[in-house]
């Protein structure tokens, strides 16, 4: 649970940015002390996790998905985007490419995508874990 800076190739981290804050059911909930950011890492020291984010009213308004150690997508609902409104989940997919700029000590950035709506398929895989999370809402396209 390190920083987007924090990522060793090797593995882990070389510091500890997020705290856990709550697990529920096998996902954890994270808290960033240093309130840099509201989001959360783009980078897991735990394979193939996921993890939630609370907003500052302490609501959850996003679940991140890693594929590996890489964020994978994010679904989110508490803020609207350009043709998803603000309550309707939405997907961000993270896209892993080539850091020629030599910044990132692994040789890959993220890239996150716009937003779109989730589909049905989507909508069926993703509704326990949204309920999980106190969303309330129900699918809309």
């Amino acid at each position: 649970m390190g920083g987007d800076g924090a990522f060793l190739v090797n593995g882990g981290f070389d510091r500890q940015v997020y705290t856990l804050d709550v697990t529920v059911g096998d996902i954890k909930v994270l808290k960033n002390p240093a309130k840099r950011n509201d989001g959360l890492p783009e980078y897991s020291n735990t394979p193939h996790t996921a993890y939630y984010r609370k907003d500052r009213k302490e609501r959850t308004t996003q679940i991140r998905f890693y594929r590996g150690r890489y964020a994978k997508y994010d679904v989110d609902w508490g803020h609207a985007h350009k043709g998803c409104p603000s309550g309707v989940p939405h997907i961000h997919e993270w896209k892993v490419v080539k850091d020629m700029t030599g910044k990132r000590k692994s040789g890959v950035s993220l890239v996150r995508q716009e937003p779109r709506t989730l589909n049905s398929r989507e909508w069926i895989v993703l509704k326990p874990i949204l309920r999980q999370a106190g969303f309330k809402g129900d699918y809309k396209k």
